[in-house]
């Protein structure tokens, strides 16, 4: 860990932020990188621990099966109301875009906030 402290990323980039520690995902389909996912923790949060580990790696076979498929319909189907309009042959409802959006939006901040608890937790 002192080695890492002392690298001159960690003093040039990451040290300036107040970012201690770092947790990545990468969503890949074959040769083709499609996401990377980088969550940050100040040396107050302390460094991630296996647990945060297992929590994104069970959600990465989601996240790899949604980017997959979204980047191999993007050509037909930019958005969610384009993949509706290919099914059902009728324009999608704005709600329901709205809708499937709020629907992502809702588990991305319930993800964090699990994160969050979980740090809030080992300071106590």
């Amino acid at each position: 860990e002192a080695e890492r402290l002392h690298s001159k990323v960690y003093q040039e980039c990451y040290r300036r932020f107040d970012i201690y520690d770092t947790l990545q995902l990468s969503i890949a389909s074959g040769d083709d990188l499609l996401a990377v996912l980088t969550l940050f923790r100040t040396r107050a949060a302390g460094a991630f621990a296996d647990e945060d580990v297992y929590l994104l790696k069970a959600l990465s076979k989601h996240l790899n099966t949604i980017f997959y498929k979204h980047c191999r319909e993007r050509d037909t189907a930019a958005s969610v109301s384009g993949a509706v309009e290919m099914i059902t042959k009728k324009k999608a409802p704005e709600k329901l875009e709205g809708a499937v959006n709020f629907a992502g939006f809702a588990i991305l901040m319930g993800f964090m906030v699990l994160v969050m608890i979980s740090d809030i937790t080992k300071l106590f």
